[in-house]
C-alpha cells in the first residue's frame, strides 16, 4: 500500500514564525512540496495556506514584512489586541495576495480545524469542500479574549481554541484521512497570561458548553499514545522561543524562523523518516 504522508501543525501565536520556518526547510532542503495532507491550526494557517498555493516565497515575507504594525497586534487595544480582520482583509487578501485558486487545485488535501463555538466541538474546513480559505483563516485565528468576536459561517459560529488548535485532534483527523506517516509541527507552548484569560472566559460560557469541553479534554488525554501502524515524527524547537506570544518585533520573527529553518535543515532522523 502506498504510504499517505500528512503534515500536522499546530497553534501557538507568533511562535509559529517557527513552523513558517520549518516549512521553508522542508521546500528547500527536502523538497517536500506535495504532501497529501496538510492540517494547519490558527497561528499557523497562513503559512500554511502559502505553502500549500506553491507561494513559498510569500512565507518569509508576509512574516517579516507586513505583520510589524500595530493595526495587527496591539498590546494596548486590550479590547481587541489582534486584529484578525487587518491580517485577513489587508495582508493576505492585498498586500501579499494568497492565490486561493491555486489552493483549489492542489494536490494537496488542505484542512484548517476549528472550534465550533455552540457545539464545543472541532470542525475542518478544506479546500476539496471549496470553503471559504479566507473566513477559515479568520476563524482559526479569531482568538475569543485576544480578537473579541466569533465568526459567523453559514449558520454557526466559529472561534480559535486549544482544542483546535493542538495537534491531537488534527492528527486523529489525519489518520481518518488514510494518513500512514505524519509529521507533526508542534509549537504549542503554555502561558500563565494564556491560560488564566482562557480560564477567564470559560467561565462566562454556559454549563453545557463547558460539559461538553471537559468530555472533549479527557478524552483527548485518554487517546494520547501514539496509534499502532501509523509512523508519527515530532518536530519542535530545540531550545526555549524567546519571543512571546504576541510579538510582532521583526528581530525576534526573524530569529524563530532561522532556527526553525536550521533545526529543521539539519535534522538527520527527519531525512530517515521522509525516505523511508
Amino acid at each position: 500500500m502506498k504510504e499517505k504522508l500528512a503534515i500536522v501543525m499546530s497553534g501557538g501565536g507568533m511562535h509559529c514564525s517557527y513552523a513558517a520556518g520549518v516549512l521553508l526547510a522542508l521546500v528547500k532542503k527536502f523538497n517536500l512540496k506535495k504532501p497529501d495532507i496538510l492540517i494547519a491550526a490558527s497561528g499557523s494557517a497562513g503559512s500554511a495556506a502559502y505553502y500549500v498555493a506553491e507561494q513559498h516565497e510569500l512565507i518569509k515575507k508576509t512574516w517579516l514584512v507586513h505583520l510589524q504594525t500595530k493595526k495587527f497586534i496591539n498590546k494596548k487595544r486590550v479590547w481587541k489586541l489582534i486584529d484578525v480582520n487587518y491580517l485577513i482583509d489587508e495582508i493576505l487578501k492585498k498586500k501579499v495576495p494568497l492565490d486561493v485558486e491555486k489552493i483549489y487545485s492542489s494536490e494537496i488535501d488542505f484542512y484548517i480545524p476549528v472550534t465550533n463555538y455552540k457545539k464545543a466541538q472541532v470542525e475542518f474546513f478544506s479546500n476539496r469542500n471549496k470553503d471559504d480559505i479566507f473566513e477559515a483563516l479568520r476563524a482559526t485565528k479569531a482568538i475569543p479574549f485576544a480578537f473579541g468576536r466569533k465568526i459567523a459561517i453559514k449558520d454557526d459560529l466559529y472561534c480559535d481554541y486549544p482544542m483546535s488548535s493542538s495537534v491531537f485532534p488534527n492528527i486523529e483527523k489525519a489518520i481518518g484521512l488514510g494518513a500512514t506517516k505524519i509529521l507533526v509541527i508542534e509549537i504549542t507552548k503554555n502561558s500563565r497570561i494564556g491560560s488564566l484569560l482562557l480560564n477567564n472566559w470559560l467561565l462566562v460560557r454556559n454549563r453545557k458548553f463547558k460539559h461538553i469541553l471537559l468530555k472533549i479534554f479527557r478524552k483527548r488525554r485518554e487517546k494520547n499514545e501514539k496509534p499502532r501502524n501509523i509512523n508519527i515524527f515530532v518536530i519542535k524547537p530545540e531550545k526555549k522561543l524567546e519571543t512571546g506570544h504576541l510579538t510582532i518585533d521583526r528581530a525576534e520573527l526573524k530569529r524563530n524562523i532561522e532556527q526553525g529553518y536550521k533545526e529543521t535543515a539539519k535534522n538527520k532522523e527527519l531525512e530517515k523518516f521522509l525516505s523511508s
